[in-house]
């Protein structure tokens, strides 16, 4: 066969041999969009965030002036009270000055709810995760986990009174139960042969905990959880 004949044929095939896959990622090259410019970054990222809430406070001032209503302050005498319940020298009341006072009690509420909550927690999910005859708690935990935080309001408010005593109640609750929960699947996830091999080398107690190290990837999480529920609760 001539090899003016053989030419065609060899440059058909060497292109038939072209990998699918090139071809694939050539058209995919061609469906991506640009990328976006400059400005438009720009105004996503700095400009929208930053004029919003500007226009969301002038809608609000804009509504209360042309309604009339006595309900609903204004941007401008919210940022007053404030400025007063912070500093004072504006209205001089019994509120005036007060915001370090109420917040130093409002935090000593939640830190010392949540550290009881972890005192009695991870003893306890330590204790149902690693002795079978105690897993009977985690049946009555699931109960009572099942049950809102905010649920609990009226019981705290009969046993408790309306102070901070229910407070303090609400907050331990909305943590104890995430606390123990994580800590029990902590100590569950550890192989029973790693106690054993603990209990040959004479760990006994609670330093058996401390040496196999089971608390120890679960309280991360369980705290982290257990924060953001007892906020719910507070």
């Amino acid at each position: 066969m001539p090899s003016s004949t053989l030419d065609p044929m060899r440059a058909a095939a060497a292109t038939a041999a072209v990998p699918s896959h090139a071809a694939a990622s050539a058209s995919a090259e061609l469906m991506l969009p640009p990328p976006p410019s400059a400005a438009k970054v720009w105004m996503t990222t700095w400009l929208v965030p930053a004029v919003l809430p500007l226009l969301l406070l002038l809608a609000w001032d804009v509504a209360v002036r042309a309604s009339g209503t006595m309900l609903i302050p204004s941007p401008k005498e919210v940022g007053l009270m404030l400025w007063d319940f912070a500093f004072g020298g504006i209205y001089d009341d019994a509120f005036s000055e007060t915001l370090p006072t109420h917040w130093l009690q409002s935090m000593a509420r939640v830190y010392g709810a949540f550290a009881l909550a972890a005192l009695v927690g991870i003893p306890l999910g330590l204790v149902i995760g690693k002795t079978p005859p105690y897993a009977v708690l985690w049946t009555l935990r699931c109960r009572c986990c099942a049950v809102p935080v905010t649920a609990w309001l009226p019981l705290s408010m009969i046993f408790f009174g309306v102070g901070p005593n229910a407070a303090i109640f609400l907050v331990f609750l909305g943590a104890f139960f995430p606390i123990v929960i994580n800590t029990t699947f902590g100590v569950k996830s550890v192989e029973p042969r790693l106690f054993e091999a603990a209990a040959m080398l004479g760990c006994k107690g609670t330093s058996m905990f401390r040496q196999v190290g089971c608390q120890r990837p679960c309280l991360p999480s369980s705290t982290a959880c257990a924060w953001a529920t007892a906020l719910r609760g507070f």
